[in-house]
């Protein structure tokens, strides 16, 4: 509809039905700058506006003013949803975790109406923006998006995989705890042959915190020692049984000094790892009443005591070397600094037919990565930033164990295979054979 016919519509009949009237002449002429104002509106409008232009190449000059390039496998419609979403988002400060959180959702969305039948997170149109982050009491199955800031992570001992977890006897090392808060570990002790793991006990000399087991991690046997609950009570389990009866801890140990029963906490509890460097000492440690001869020893080292090793260790505060008593493994979850986490549920996607992603990969392994790389360029410098899709998983826990065939009894129990017992030796007196000397 030209301007002419708007203004005609508003006028009285007598005025508007000669055209070639000097009236209709006059609106004719004002109809004309009006109907080329209007052209000239529309195509600024469609190069210069994100929401009007309709031609892949003019959305391209514009983004290229805010230093935003389109990939390969988008098009207009694609390409609008980003840069529109990315472009609030600096508006509104961009590293902030709300404005985060909202260009997440506000991407996904655009994406989702960009492409008729796509569905990359189940719910999130029907999900305002301050419930998309949290559960809905009305959608009890509706699966939330996460931000998470300082993430956990799961590090592993790295003195102890550099030895392959192979200890000895009064073996120390050193682990650093990088998070901002204090950890708790979880314990693996592997059993030797020969009963050579008895009554294992670990100290974290930086804390004084220590745990130990009483009795014996059998060859093929595998002691683990890990959190029963967040309030860092221990529990244990060797294959399936639980021995959590067998554990001890103490809050405050210093080494060469034994403790007493009343030492002892009520109920024991992993060791803290401590923020920075934390020093640890293996340890094994007798008990009256638990079978340990010639396995473990019954004075408690003391600071300064080491495995003898030629020209490095002194003679009076060294014992000799026993060789490996346990395989040992040590990992707990530290927060990383200085980073966050976004969690997108994607436990179920659906993809037109229609769709044919230049690249190869399916359209929702695209948006993926490209909300990926958007989140790089929202994030604070020196700030790790890092996406995480929660697809559909099932798993099954299966773990490995190995006993023996045969029936080893230990030296406590074992028979000498002697009728006759020897006695001191006297000349002319005993046999031979009989007797020692004393």
């Amino acid at each position: 509809m030209t301007a002419y016919s708007r203004i005609s519509a508003r006028l009285p009949p007598p005025l508007t039905d000669a055209p070639e009237s000097l009236i209709g002449q006059v609106l004719g002429a004002i109809s004309l700058q009006i109907d080329a104002f209007n052209e000239d509106l529309d195509r600024m409008r469609q190069t210069h506006w994100v929401n009007f232009a309709y031609r892949v190449e003019d959305l391209d000059k514009l983004a290229a003013l805010l230093g935003i390039e389109r990939f390969e496998w988008e098009h207009l419609r694609l390409f609008r949803a980003r840069l529109l979403a990315l472009v609030a988002a600096r508006l509104r400060g961009a590293v902030g975790p709300e404005e985060i959180k909202r260009f997440v959702l506000d991407y996904l969305r655009g994406v989702q109406g960009a492409v008729d039948g796509l569905t990359l997170a189940p719910g999130l149109t029907e999900s305002a923006d301050a419930d998309a982050y949290g559960p809905i009491a009305a959608r009890p199955l509706y699966r939330p998006f996460r931000f998470v800031e300082t993430p956990p992570r799961r590090v592993r001992s790295r003195a102890l995989a550099a030895r392959r977890g192979r200890v000895p006897y009064l073996f120390r090392w050193s682990d650093t705890n990088a998070g901002l808060d204090l950890a708790r570990p979880r314990i693996v002790i592997a059993g030797y042959p020969d009963g050579a793991t008895a009554s294992p006990v670990l100290v974290n000399i930086t804390t004084g915190a220590a745990i130990g087991y009483r009795g014996t991690v059998r060859f093929g046997e595998r002691l683990v020692i890990e959190a029963g609950g967040p309030d860092g009570k221990a529990r244990a389990r060797i294959d399936d049984r639980d021995v959590t009866h067998g554990l001890y801890s103490l809050g405050a140990v210093q080494l060469g000094t034994p403790w007493t029963p009343d030492d002892l906490d009520t109920t024991p509890a992993l060791p803290e790892i401590a923020r920075g460097a934390n020093d640890w000492v293996f340890l094994l440690v007798g008990h009256f009443g638990e079978p340990s001869l010639s396995r473990a020893f019954f004075a408690l080292a003391s600071d300064a005591l080491r495995e003898g090793v030629w020209n490095r260790t002194r003679f009076g505060e060294a014992v000799f070397a026993g060789g490996t008593r346990a395989g040992l493994s040590l990992t707990w979850d530290e927060s990383t600094p200085a980073s966050f986490e976004i969690g997108v549920p994607q436990h179920l996607v659906a993809e037109p037919e229609t769709i044919n992603a230049l690249s190869g990969d399916a359209p929702h392994v695209l948006v993926a990565r490209a909300l990926g790389l958007m989140i790089e360029r929202l994030r604070a410098a020196g700030v790790r930033a890092r996406v995480r899709h929660d697809r559909f998983t099932e798993r099954m826990a299966v773990r490995d164990s190995f006993r023996t065939s045969f029936h080893t009894l230990p030296p406590e129990r074992t028979g000498a295979a002697r009728t006759r017992i020897a006695q001191g030796g006297r000349f002319d007196d005993t046999a031979l054979g009989r007797s020692r000397f004393e």
